[in-house]
């Protein structure tokens, strides 16, 4: 950041996978002179169980809504990424999740779906746990669609519940909705249009024809 500010480069730039949590006043202070307009910051989890059995980040749930509001305080808008559908997760904590980020305070909030990677700790325990919804050498990556599954909830539960919840919390209300078309640059049919896709994507087979990025 020191070298951006020396070099007066005059950038405008988003800080992607920031941890919120290692910030202080001095980091702060450095990424808004050196020109960051918003962090996207990933948050996992709002379950502290989840935070620290599974995700093992060390994040103080209590602090987050706090730290979010000092950095827009200070004229940057936060992004706030969160995961659902872990192995051995229960349906009221994936809930749990979905509140916080409604709550948090962020400007607009991703939703992704845990996704097993091969040779990880999250495959063996799926493993375990008799999880997998696919065989394990049909897992693709692919972090809209769950390959896992539960007692509690299907991989087709998380699926939409991931689609419609990132609808409902950015979208849900005319301020909401204006607060985002402002962000990306978008008018209001083209904030629809994506809106729709993204929704549909999760009941048409052919889903790979109708993801998009959000």
């Amino acid at each position: 950041m020191r070298e951006f500010i020396d070099r007066e480069l005059g950038l405008k730039f988003l800080l992607n996978n920031f941890a919120i949590f290692a910030l202080d006043d001095e980091m702060r202070d450095l990424i808004v002179e050196a020109g960051c307009v918003g962090i996207n910051n990933a948050i996992e989890s709002s379950n502290q169980r989840v935070m620290g059995d599974v995700v093992t980040k060390p994040l103080d749930l209590t602090k987050a809504p706090g730290l979010i509001k000092g950095v827009q305080d200070h004229g940057l808008f936060v992004i706030a990424n969160f995961i659902i559908g872990f192995p051995g997760e229960t349906w009221e904590e994936i809930r749990e999740t979905a509140q916080f980020a409604e709550t948090c305070g962020a400007d607009y909030v991703k939703f992704f779906i845990a996704m097993p990677l091969k040779d990880t700790k999250m495959l063996e325990m799926a493993k375990h746990l008799d999880a997998l919804d696919v065989k394990e050498d049909e897992l693709e990556v692919n972090w809209r669609f769950s390959q896992i599954k539960s007692d509690d909830w299907s991989s087709s539960d998380i699926s939409i519940l991931r689609a419609y919840e990132w609808d409902r919390i950015n979208f849900g209300t005319p301020e909401r909705r204006k607060k985002m078309t402002e962000l990306w640059g978008l008018n209001d049919a083209d904030l629809a249009d994506i809106r729709k896709k993204t929704r549909d994507a999760v009941t048409f087979s052919d889903n790979a024809n109708n993801m998009v990025v959000n």
